[in-house]
């Protein structure tokens, strides 16, 4: 079964631009979230990208 996932994002500061692109692939290689992110109710994606994508540590 194949599943595309578009992801658009708006970068406001581009000198965080390549920090939050590397989070976000990083992040992306992690079979878990991917499987959220696609099955996730679109009500509850803005909050769960922002928490677990965007605003981790790593």
């Amino acid at each position: 079964m194949a599943v595309s996932l578009v992801i658009a994002l708006i970068v406001e500061n581009p000198q965080q631009q390549l920090k939050l692109l590397r989070c976000l692939f990083g992040k992306l290689q992690q079979p878990d979230i991917v499987e959220t992110l696609i099955t996730l109710p679109e009500p509850q994606l803005k909050e769960y990208f922002t928490k677990y994508v965007l605003d981790s540590d790593e």
